[in-house]
């Protein structure tokens, strides 16, 4: 499974949803020799709404039962995929509709 970004997150906290967990899973289940998660903002700018954000070094219950999910033996086999977070930051690329404050760059050189 390539690096995607599947907007399944909790709109206010950023933290996966069960849906999340649920896809995972599938993907564990069915096969998947690696899965690198989708988006995984490390603070509050985001790519798109829905993103998952890392906000703390503790993670929670649904934290922990996202990677236990990412983890799950293959049907029929005791093989497990390897799993990789893709941490990200999309900085001044960040929409404004999305993200919960502006985001600062360090050009002033304007995107397009």
């Amino acid at each position: 499974k390539t690096a995607t970004s599947e907007h399944l997150a909790h709109p206010i906290t950023g933290e996966p949803l069960e849906a999340m967990v649920e896809l995972y899973r599938a993907w564990a289940e069915g096969g998947s020799g690696l899965i690198i998660t989708g988006n995984v903002m490390v603070d509050e700018h985001l790519e798109g709404p829905g993103n998952v954000i890392c906000r703390s070094a503790t993670p929670s219950a649904i934290w922990q039962e996202w990677a236990r999910a990412s983890k799950t033996c293959r049907r029929g086999s005791q093989e497990r995929p390897v799993a990789i977070v893709q941490l990200s930051h999309p900085g001044r690329q960040s929409p404004p509709s999305v993200s919960l404050c502006r985001p600062v760059a360090p050009s002033t050189v304007p995107f397009r």
